[in-house]
């Protein structure tokens, strides 16, 4: 069979490469207790995911430098305040700083015993995923495309994946957000690639896979579930999937 030429690889970053270090309302309270805010997770959690499906798109076109990263501080204030809605501002706006900086990546000690933490883990397989492309298939480069803000920088460095990618596509500072063509396309440019010699790996269908195939980009779903059984053509459970892929063997759903 004939091995796939793909040159440049494009991952999502939140669902693909990593995630939450245990869920947003259990970091949310865990944090908020050492302003003296105690709430349940399960209620944090519920009302953040029910928040973030509300909210607008995370995209200022037209807004640059200290501009963008304020509105999007402001997009991310609105959206946790809703969770912490009957919480007095001034102790609640003490633990946005706080939050907000713990997601950039930073680690923080609870005081809980178990030491630093950070917000965001990395995938068992990820980061040797990423090296085996950077030292064994170096014709491959790889990219990011996410529906991120400007923290995605400090998220990829204290992950200590930064390194991996020749370019980073985030949503905010290109004023577009996934589905749309738009931020694919602009990924494509700063590659100085062609559609048809790319591939992106996400785990979100209705975003990552219908804005990628817009665009002409052939696409790999990663779905990490166990119990999914029955998956669709196309479909990877673990990152290192993608280098049959790359061999040519038939994932015959992607693109």
């Amino acid at each position: 069979m004939r091995k796939n030429k793909k040159q440049t690889i494009f991952f999502d970053a939140v669902g693909t490469l990593f995630t939450v270090n245990g869920t947003v309302g259990l970091q949310y309270s865990r944090l908020a207790l050492k302003f003296g805010i105690r709430r349940d997770p399960a209620v944090l959690d519920q009302r953040f995911h029910e928040a973030f499906k509300k909210s607008p798109p995370m995209v200022f076109p037209g807004q640059f430098g200290t501009r963008l990263q304020q509105a999007e501080k402001e997009w991310w204030y609105n959206l946790v305040r809703y969770a912490f809605k009957e919480t007095a501002r001034p102790k609640f706006n003490a633990f946005f700083e706080a939050i907000y900086s713990f997601f950039a990546g930073e680690y923080l000690d609870f005081d809980d015993g178990l030491g630093k933490v950070s917000a965001w883990r990395l995938y068992p397989e990820t980061r040797d995923v990423l090296r085996e492309f950077r030292f064994f298939h170096k014709k491959n480069r790889l990219g990011l495309i996410t529906n991120f803000d400007s923290r995605i920088h400090s998220v990829l460095r204290h992950l200590d994946i930064d390194s991996f990618f020749e370019t980073v596509t985030f949503s905010t500072e290109e004023g577009v957000a996934k589905p749309s063509k738009a931020i694919f396309q602009r990924a494509l440019e700063k590659a100085d690639c062609a559609a048809e010699d790319a591939i992106y790996i996400g785990n979100e269908p209705d975003t990552d896979g219908a804005g990628a195939k817009a665009t002409g980009i052939p696409f790999l779903l990663i779905d990490r579930q166990p119990h999914h059984r029955v998956r669709p053509l196309g479909t990877i459970q673990d990152l290192r999937e993608v280098f049959g892929y790359l061999n040519g063997e038939e994932i015959t759903g992607a693109g």
